[in-house]
């Protein structure tokens, strides 16, 4: 059987599990659709994003960790060695760089749609410590709202 149809069969695999990861969430299975904010869309992947992910995750810790790992499956052309190419780890971890990379960028996205999340709840409360969470780390942040909370009264 060639690389590619067992990466084919690997990915189909972790699409399942992902499909069953989408069943067992408190969301159920739902297709992706987009909640709009203040802050503009977030999309929820639903059962279809579950199943891309499951399916990408599984090639990747195969060839990564599989019995083929460092099959060549690329070879310069004219090259005079078979070992200058790209093995299935290498195309995999690429594939895991990129994954890890997003979820960065997805996880600042989601820091400051919190931020201003807080911010906004702040401002009702007392817009003085709002305007001092607007620029303050996420630590001293947490310390404002500590302090509002002690000094309200119950």
């Amino acid at each position: 059987m060639g690389i590619w149809i067992l990466l084919m069969l690997i990915g189909v695999a972790g699409a399942v599990g992902g499909g069953i990861n989408a069943f067992l969430s408190k969301n159920g299975v739902t297709l992706p659709y987009r909640v709009e904010t203040d802050q503009g869309p977030v999309i929820q992947p639903g059962v279809v994003g579950n199943m891309v992910v499951g399916a990408v995750a599984a090639v990747v810790s195969w060839g990564l960790y599989g019995p083929l790992s460092s099959a060549t499956i690329s070879v310069h052309p004219g090259a005079a060695s078979p070992e200058i190419g790209m093995s299935v780890s290498s195309l995999v971890g690429s594939i895991l760089m990129g994954m890890g990379g997003a979820r960065w960028l997805t996880q600042e996205a989601h820091m400051r749609l919190w931020k201003a999340s807080t911010v906004k709840i702040s401002e009702k409360v007392d817009p003085a410590v709002a305007q001092q969470m607007q620029k303050a780390s996420p630590a001293k942040a947490l310390n404002l709202v500590k302090s509002m909370e002690s000094s309200s009264p119950r």
